[in-house]
């Protein structure tokens, strides 16, 4: 197991050729951000569930009398989740046009034929996204705790599918390999650029008025900010296991 430490260089987003594609891609997710605190979709008071929910953890199921009721969700509550559900999706997919990009531009070489390749993946892409990453992101809302043994094994299998143009259930076995060994840097990483901008929006937000809706849009800034952050985490990740393979095979070839 390799520790690399915090990689300083994720959060320099804008310095990629494509600056144009970046900034693009920071202003549509803090669009996202803001639109989802600003004009939320549904009800968020999930305050019927919370009582359900003391009630059935205080109950005696050894009792033949206590009946077991549904939770209390209403229709707006499920569009509320569905909102939710929607906006984290546009937020990783944010983050692997980035890696995308990245990827490129760093490793593969600039023809048209680099191009084709996203182009030919993406059926296998949107098939991935939808049998993987959305179950996922539904499976860390109620048990976050896998995203420390799922996400960082899982890491590069949407990129080996757009740059390596493998299938679904190769993506996710070459990500569990290629990742071996670097696995607790990824989840270091990761944990180290939430942890960052969650203290730096606290603080900041500390100044801030009560009731102001400026928090909104400075939550908005740091969401777009990390999305992108992590995309380019992908891509060093990427960059740095693609750089061990070919070393590995030159030695061999020595």
């Amino acid at each position: 197991m390799k520790m690399t430490g915090f990689h300083v260089n994720s959060l320099l987003i804008d310095r990629i050729e494509k600056r144009w594609v970046t900034r693009g891609l920071f202003v549509f997710a803090f669009a996202i951000s803001v639109a989802y605190s600003l004009l939320p979709i549904g009800d968020s008071d999930f305050s019927k569930f919370n009582v359900w929910y003391d009630k059935l953890s205080s109950s005696d199921f050894s009792s033949a009398s206590t009946q077991i009721e549904f939770p209390v969700i209403t229709m707006g509550n499920v569009l509320f989740l569905l909102f939710t559900l929607l906006a984290i999706c546009i937020f990783v997919l944010v983050s692997i046009i980035y890696a995308r990009i990245y990827i490129g531009e760093m490793i593969v070489s600039k023809t048209d034929q680099s191009k084709e390749s996203s182009f030919v993946s993406l059926p296998m892409f949107i098939a991935f996204f939808i049998l993987i990453i959305i179950p996922l992101i539904i499976m860390f809302l109620f048990f976050w705790f896998a995203y420390i043994i799922i996400v960082p094994a899982m890491l590069l299998s949407p990129i080996l599918i757009l740059v390596e143009k493998k299938n679904i259930y190769d993506s996710i076995a070459y990500s569990f390999k290629y990742t071996n060994g670097y696995k607790l840097s990824i989840f270091w990483n990761l944990l180290t650029l939430y942890c960052l901008f969650w203290f730096i929006e606290s603080i900041s937000s500390f100044f801030l008025p009560s009731g102001n809706n400026a928090g909104v849009f400075l939550d908005g800034f740091f969401t777009a900010f990390a999305a992108l952050a992590v995309g380019r985490t992908i891509g060093i990740f990427y960059e740095m296991i693609q750089l061990k393979k070919d070393t590995s095979h030159s030695e061999q070839e020595k």
